[in-house]
């Protein structure tokens, strides 16, 4: 069995509730150690961006800063406490329960949600991305990085668990 592997979204997450639209998705899931919350989990995934991702987000942001996109803070928030309304790392946290935190983003040219959810009575974890695009520059912009995006999910996945182990 691979470590990590494609899957659905979650039957009770509370992504699927999140835009009156969903017109990209994707979820990863992956075993977990029995004693992983998700709020641990969490913690590590937003720290385990292998080398070149930061490499590839600094170009993307360099580009997109010129289309009046957002990008990061220069420097990385060293915030680690997962509170709806804050940001950890470079996602804003929109919401929280026992078995899910919802982290992502608002820009003028699309919405998108990262899910990270663990299933009550196992140890699955899934990490699942929904985007909502609110103009056709949404459209072009994702049409461009979605090749990326299902390279860099993956990548960051393997390192949160190599860093769990």
């Amino acid at each position: 069995m691979k470590i990590i592997q494609k899957a659905s979204l979650p039957q009770n997450s509370i992504v699927h509730k999140v835009f009156p639209n969903i017109h990209y998705l994707d979820s990863f899931q992956l075993k977990v150690p029995d004693n992983c919350k998700v709020e641990t989990f969490t913690s590590v995934f937003l720290v385990s961006n292998p080398s070149w991702v930061f490499k590839l987000m600094s170009i993307r942001n360099g580009i997109v800063k010129f289309f009046g996109l957002k990008t990061p803070p220069k420097r990385r928030q060293t915030n680690t406490k997962i509170e709806v309304g804050k940001h950890v790392g470079i996602f804003k946290v929109y919401d929280t329960n026992h078995n899910e935190i919802l982290l992502g983003e608002d820009d003028k040219h699309l919405n998108f949600r990262v899910s990270i959810y663990k299933e009550p009575s196992n140890q699955w974890i899934s990490v699942s991305t929904v985007v909502h695009f609110n103009n056709l520059l949404g459209r072009f912009y994702f049409f461009a990085i979605k090749p990326f995006h299902k390279l860099i999910v993956p990548a960051i996945l393997r390192e949160t668990v190599n860093k769990l182990s």
